[in-house]
């Protein structure tokens, strides 16, 4: 049996303002959408890292860092 090792993660923090979303993002994130992320982040806490690429392209969570914004939060956990 072939043994998988699972990379290392780690989070940091990035500002946000250093974020560029991903141009193909196929997913739109609607007003409503950012309202009960927003929610769910103050009521539970920031829970997932957003992924990101070494240049600081957004990969998965642009949802996330748009409720972010609308915190008012400066920067956000990656991995």
């Amino acid at each position: 049996m072939l043994a998988m090792t699972k990379p290392e993660l780690s989070v940091v923090m990035r500002k946000i303002e250093e974020l560029k979303p991903y141009p193909q993002n196929a997913k739109e994130h609607p007003p409503e959408q950012v309202a009960r992320i927003v929610e769910s982040i103050v009521a539970h806490g920031f829970q997932v890292p957003i992924q990101i690429t070494e240049d600081g392209t957004i990969i998965n969570g642009h949802g996330r860092v748009l409720a972010m914004q609308e915190l008012k939060r400066k920067e956000i956990p990656c991995t």
